[in-house]
C-alpha cells in the first residue's frame, strides 16, 4: 500500500469503478490513489483488477461489512469516492450499503473540512412514493420498499448526519439506471437484450412507466467534475444524475431496431395500467409473504408500471453547465456490440 494516499476509492472493480480509473488518473497522481477492493476470487473481480495493474494503481483488500482491512488507512484523506454497493436487488444481503458505509467512515479519524466525500446514491429509494404525477427531485423523500433501498437510504442518511455534525464536505450523486458497454450481468439492459433475443412477449408490452437513465461515461464525468467542486463544510449537496426518462417500451424499441428484429407491440389498455398502478402502493405488503426472489419481480414491476423514478431536476445541469449527456438512441450500438 502506498504511503499517505490522498484519494480513496471503494468499489473500483465494479461497472462504474472500472470506467472511472482510466479517467481519474488524468486529474490525480496515480501514486496518490488507493482503491479498496474485495478479496473475492471471481471472474468479475479479476477483470476489474486488470485495470489497476494497467494504470499502476495501488489496492488494499477490505471487507466493508465485517470491517476487515480498514486499519492503517489515511486518517484525513483529501477525497473519498464511495462506489461500493450491492446493487443486485435479488440478493438477500445488502449490508454493504449501510453497515459497510458506517464501517468505512469509522475507519477514519473524525473527518473535517479538509475531506471531500463523494457518495453514489440511488433514485429508486423513492419507489414507494404515492404520487407519481410529480417528477422527483433532490428534495423528494425516500420511501424504500425492499432491502436494497432501505440499506441505501440508511447509508446515505448516516453520512448526511455525520456531515452536519463533523463538518466534512459531502456530495451525493444520485443516478438511477446506468448503462454502457460492459454493463453487469443481471442488470436491466442485460435482461431486456436477452429477452428480446429469446423472443419474449414481455419486451413487447406497452409498459408506461418512465425512469431516469444515464450513460456510465456521464456518471464518470460528473464524479470527476464534482470532485473538485467542494460543498460547504457540514452542508451536504445532492444532485440527481440523468440524461433522459424512458420506459421499457422505449428501450425495447431501440434494441429491437439495433438487433434488426421487428418490433410487434402488445398494447394493453390504459384502464388496465390505471388499475395496476392504483395497486402499486400496496405491493410492499407482499415482501413479508413472498420469497425474496419472487418479491424482487414484484418490486421491479412497481417501477415500470408508473413514472415512479421520473425526474426533471435541473440542479446538476445548472452546476455542470458544460455537461452534454449522451442519449440512448446514439449509444445503443455500443451496448449491443
Amino acid at each position: 500500500m502506498i504511503n499517505n494516499p490522498e484519494v480513496i476509492i471503494t468499489g473500483a472493480t465494479g461497472f462504474v469503478g472500472r470506467n472511472l480509473i482510466p479517467q481519474i488518473v488524468k486529474y490525480f497522481p496515480k501514486n496518490k490513489i488507493l482503491c479498496l477492493i474485495r478479496n473475492q476470487n471471481t471472474e468479475f473481480e479479476f477483470e476489474g483488477r486488470k485495470i489497476f495493474k494497467k494504470y499502476g494503481i495501488s489496492t488494499k483488500y477490505v471487507d466493508l461489512v465485517m470491517g476487515e482491512g480498514l486499519s492503517n488507512l489515511p486518517k484525513k484523506p483529501k477525497l473519498i469516492i464511495h462506489l461500493a454497493a450491492e446493487t443486485d436487488t435479488s440478493k438477500k444481503d445488502h449490508r454493504v450499503n449501510n453497515v459497510g458505509v458506517k464501517n468505512l467512515y469509522n475507519a477514519f479519524t473524525k473527518l473535517g473540512p479538509e475531506t471531500h466525500f463523494i457518495y453514489i446514491g440511488t433514485m429508486v429509494s423513492v419507489v414507494g412514493r404515492k404520487n407519481c404525477k410529480i417528477a422527483i427531485n433532490e428534495d423528494t423523500k425516500s420511501s424504500p420498499t425492499n432491502e436494497y433501498t432501505r440499506t441505501k437510504a440508511d447509508g446515505e442518511n448516516f453520512l448526511i448526519n455525520k456531515c452536519k455534525k463533523d463538518k466534512f464536505r459531502l456530495t451525493i450523486l444520485t443516478p438511477n439506471t446506468i448503462y454502457g458497454k460492459g454493463f453487469r450481468k443481471g442488470s436491466l439492459f442485460y435482461m431486456v437484450i436477452n429477452m428480446i433475443k429469446n423472443n419474449s412477449f414481455i419486451t413487447r408490452i406497452n409498459w408506461l412507466g418512465k425512469s431516469a437513465l444515464i450513460h456510465v461515461n456521464d456518471v464518470i464525468e460528473n464524479i470527476i467534475y464534482f470532485s473538485s467542486r467542494y460543498p460547504k463544510p457540514g452542508v451536504p449537496e445532492k444532485y440527481l444524475l440523468y440524461s433522459e426518462n424512458l420506459s421499457i417500451s422505449n428501450i425495447s424499441k431501440l434494441i429491437h431496431k439495433q438487433l434488426n428484429i421487428k418490433y410487434k407491440p402488445i398494447n394493453l389498455p390504459k384502464c388496465f395500467w390505471g388499475i395496476l398502478s392504483s395497486f402499486r402502493v400496496y405491493f410492499p405488503i407482499l415482501e413479508s409473504i413472498f420469497p425474496p426472489q419472487l418479491y424482487n419481480y414484484v418490486w421491479r414491476l412497481s417501477i415500470i408500471i408508473d413514472d415512479v423514478v421520473y425526474t426533471d431536476s435541473q440542479k446538476a445541469f445548472k452546476k455542470n453547465k458544460n455537461w452534454k449527456p449522451k442519449k440512448l438512441e446514439t449509444t445503443i450500438k455500443e451496448i449491443i456490440s
